[in-house]
């Protein structure tokens, strides 16, 4: 029972130090997320890749989870495509964007103080969130500059697509702000502290008999 209160005042305490992040994070989706131009034959193309890597991964590991989750994240990249469709919560609007990432965290966070029946299934939209931004930094948004160079009529589309992974600013603003707090969010969402301690537990006995 003592050890039950203190893992749940860990817990709180843990909570109460990262909810002024999360609420950050939560800030700069809304006002600092590039707003990536929308083009079709680029969007096309980065999906047929990412569908094609997926069947790929699903077929080697006898798995449909990769296919799954690709068709996910490439739901969300569309749903971020149309985010211009907003929604008023208490008299603030907020993009569908912004509001899924905060359903996510929400939800991550709940399973993290008391795991239940109906916010673990959500914990899967934590890294559909943060694949779907790893997708739009560093698949479509290369697929969308080397489009137009050749668009352009130039064929230095190697020169261009190293200058978009040159400027690593937007990648590192959506790691910073979506793929490492959906990353953790889950990790502790799924307690995967638990397996970890335990493992670690496992390597101090070993190495103690040893």
């Amino acid at each position: 029972m003592k050890k039950q209160i203190l893992v749940a005042i860990i817990k709180l305490a843990l909570l109460y130090l990262a909810l002024p992040l999360l609420l950050l994070d939560l800030i700069l989706i809304q006002t600092a997320v590039p707003r990536l131009i929308f083009e079709t034959q680029p969007f096309l193309y980065s999906t047929l890749f990412v569908l094609v890597i997926a069947v790929a991964i699903s077929g080697m590991i006898k798995s449909k989870t990769p296919i799954l989750w690709a068709l996910f994240l490439l739901l969300y990249s569309a749903v971020f495509f149309a985010q211009q469709m907003h929604a008023d919560v208490f008299g603030v609007r907020f993009s569908v964007v912004t509001l899924l990432i905060a359903f996510t965290f929400l939800a991550g966070t709940i399973n993290f103080l008391f795991r239940n029946r109906i916010t673990e299934p959500l914990l899967v939209l934590l890294p559909v969130c943060a694949g779907a931004w790893l997708y739009l930094s560093f698949i479509y948004q290369p697929s969308l500059v080397a489009w137009a160079t050749v668009s352009a009529g130039k064929n230095d589309v190697a020169s261009a697509l190293l200058s978009v992974f040159g400027d690593s600013s937007t990648n590192l603003v959506m790691m910073a702000i979506v793929v490492v707090p959906s990353a953790v969010l889950y990790f502790l969402g799924k307690h995967g502290y638990v397996r970890l301690y335990n493992y670690a537990l496992a390597r101090m006995h070993g190495n103690s008999q040893a």
